[in-house]
């Protein structure tokens, strides 16, 4: 078997080797005819060269590097249209009907491509002004004919290899002369509706094309095909990333046209791999706030997908993207606060020379600073926390896969510099001579933008909680993780408020009672999971004790391992004494107590032996899951160095708890 592989192999390198050496000749031969003036005997090379492309006997692999080879001589090709149209020597409109006559419509369609992308160069200002910069431009390109065109010939070829390259270079083509204007109908100029149209309906025949090269070939072969469907991937994702980089695309065109159109092509193909990729895809690829303006729709065709669609990696960046964005808006609006209550503190009327300060107006004023600066401390504080609460363990930490990350790379740097309104610059633009329009306006905005953070949450959890319930097929670790995520959104718009938190640890207690008999419950996966979410709240908080107040922490920790309920405990120990947090009621006292109870009563080694051997002895070693995890927690020896350590964190607590007579 190996043996053919390696002969599979060194047939498909001669055939590459073959092509490429064929595509070098008649690149050579073309430019030599285009250097000497003979550009329709250039055209002929150019075509015999893209005859290559007509293959069907290479691995997607390895067309992509001939494809590579042919696309290099072709943007010789492009300079030199350019040139000889310029001169006068032949017009490009002659041209593009001139190779509609090529025999075989591989080349054919490469080389209209070509020529059409050049003609719609004439028409694309390059002055940065409103108007065409050249006499060439004032022709009257006729652009949206060009365009349509090319998009309704490129259906003739269905194979998919073949077509999916063939579409990726008329996007590649085109990207830089799509129409951006408001023209009408009547305009041959074309408009960003018809670029959209035309960018989405090249996306929609890509993804057909991907998806049937999944069932092509034998079934042994699977594995191979899909495989080589990974590879071809990011020519479809590029579609995406051209539709976000379209420039002033109004929000309203996104969730009226493009994102309904997009959602149901990727619901509608059934396709495990297509619909995992391309909403990773299309939540990498767009902003933080059309995302935030469209999450229903997005959580309405996340929960259509496939059953074997992980829907964790989907949502997960979804959520951590729309947590640091609430995050970031945060720390900007709370500064804006500080220093628009630090300008109302320092009026300019009070340095006036003929009205002095009595001593009730300078006490005034001192306290009015005193806030200013217990706001300032606030802002400090909230930023310092969200911080914090990004600060999650490794396997928490769920990201987009690392391809799509790769072609959407320059849309999520875009997305992240997308322009905002920043309240603390209205200042500057309100008239000098009304001081008190430049305070009261960014308070106002700014506090109005907190109150929209601070409600962004609760929308967000409704859907995210409705998913959740939709899917019962969902694996319960991946439900915790999402539910985890949800919760450090919930602590990036507002820390303050504990009862998002609780109604998070609220859903999980209740997603595990609801599970309690499935094997998921106890897998090592859940319970780090688990473990993330609880040690969250600890992360973010500046107070520790502020756990205590969440009804469903301690019940939540109670119903985990052993191993689980001392980590947090540890944890919560670290906390209380790194920050120095004083205990001053006997609440206080019995909610660490309490949590720390794993730490405090253990079971006698000796019964946990005892335990272990007789339901050996009986032969219920591993009857089911829960007994199995009980019994390697009990079984588990206790390391002399962390026990020692957990002493030492309790004994250190007791200097902590104060009474208010003290």
């Amino acid at each position: 078997m190996s043996s053919m592989f390696a002969s599979s192999r060194d047939e498909q390198a001669k055939l590459l080797d073959d092509a490429l050496q064929a595509v070098k000749v008649q690149a050579f031969q073309m430019k030599r005819c285009v250097d000497n003036d003979r550009l329709l005997d250039g055209l002929k090379h150019c075509s015999t060269m893209l005859n290559e492309l007509r293959t069907s006997a290479l691995t997607p692999k390895n067309y992509y590097e001939l494809y590579l080879a042919t696309f290099d001589a072709l943007q010789y090709l492009v300079g030199a249209l350019r040139a000889a149209h310029d001169s006068g020597r032949n017009h490009l409109a002659d041209l593009y009907e001139l190779v509609q006559y090529a025999g075989n419509i591989v080349p054919r369609l490469y080389l209209m491509i070509t020529i059409g992308s050049t003609y719609m160069s004439l028409a694309t200002p390059t002055d940065g002004g409103d108007g065409r910069d050249s006499a060439a431009a004032a022709e009257a390109v006729p652009v949206r004919e060009i365009m349509m065109d090319m998009l309704e010939m490129t259906r003739g070829v269905q194979h998919p290899t073949r077509g999916l390259f063939l579409r990726y270079y008329l996007g590649q083509m085109t990207k830089d002369y799509l129409p951006l204007g408001k023209g009408g109908d009547s305009d041959i100029g074309g408009s960003l509706e018809d670029a959209t149209h035309f960018t989405l309906t090249n996306f929609v025949e890509m993804n057909k094309l991907w998806v049937r090269l999944q069932h092509q070939g034998q079934s042994r072969e699977r594995e191979r095909r899909e495989a080589e469907r990974r590879d071809l991937r990011t020519l479809v994702g590029a579609n995406l990333l051209r539709l976000a980089s379209l420039p002033e695309l109004p929000r309203a065109t996104y969730e009226d046209t493009i994102l309904p159109k997009l959602l149901s092509q990727v619901v509608s193909c059934r396709d495990t791999l297509a619909q995992e990729y391309l909403m990773e895809a299309l939540v990498q690829a767009f902003s933080d706030e059309w995302h935030l303006a469209t999450v229903g729709q997005l959580m309405e065709a996340i929960s259509g997908l496939g059953p074997k669609v992980s829907i964790k990696s989907i949502v997960i960046p979804l959520v951590d993207r729309v947590s640091s964005y609430a995050a970031r808006r945060r720390e900007e609006l709370e500064k804006a606060l500080a220093a628009a209550s630090a300008e109302a503190d320092s009026d300019p009327l009070e340095a006036a020379p003929e009205r002095p300060e009595s001593a009730a107006s300078a006490a005034l004023s001192n306290q009015q600073a005193d806030s200013a600066s217990d706001v300032e401390d606030v802002a400090k504080g909230i930023a310092s926390a969200t911080l914090d609460d990004g600060d999650v363990p490794e396997d928490q930490a769920s990201s987009g896969p690392e391809e799509a990350a790769d072609v959407l790379e320059e849309a999520s740097d875009r997305s992240e510099k997308r322009p905002e309104e920043e309240p603390e610059e209205q200042p500057e633009r309100q008239p000098e001579e009304h001081p008190e329009v430049q305070t009261e306006a960014p308070m106002g905005s700014s506090s109005s933008e907190l109150d929209m953070l601070a409600s962004l949450f609760d929308s967000f959890w409704a859907h995210v909680s409705g998913l959740i319930e939709a899917r019962p097929d969902l694996p319960l670790h991946d439900a915790v993780a999402i539910c985890a995520s949800t919760l450090r959104l919930s602590l990036a718009c507002n820390p303050q408020p504990t009862g998002p938190v609780d109604s998070v640890l609220g859903f999980v207690r209740g997603l595990l009672r609801a599970n309690d008999l499935s094997p998921g419950v106890h897998t090592p996966a859940t319970a780090n999971q688990l473990l993330g979410l609880l040690l969250g709240p600890l992360r973010a908080y500046a107070n520790p004790l502020r756990v205590l107040a969440l009804d469903s922490y301690a019940p939540l920790l109670e119903s985990q391992a052993e191993r689980t309920r001392r980590s947090v405990a540890v944890a919560l120990l670290t906390a209380i004494l790194q920050r120095n947090t004083t205990m001053s009621t006997e609440d206080e006292v019995a909610g660490v107590t309490r949590l720390c109870l794993s730490l405090i009563r253990r079971q006698p080694q000796a019964s946990a032996d005892s335990l272990t051997g007789a339901m050996a002895a009986h032969g219920t070693a591993a009857a089911t899951p829960v007994a199995a995890d009980q019994q390697g927690a009990m079984a588990m020896p206790q390391d002399e160095d962390d026990l020692a350590e957990e002493q030492g964190l309790l004994a250190r607590l007791v200097h902590l708890i104060r009474t208010p007579d003290a």
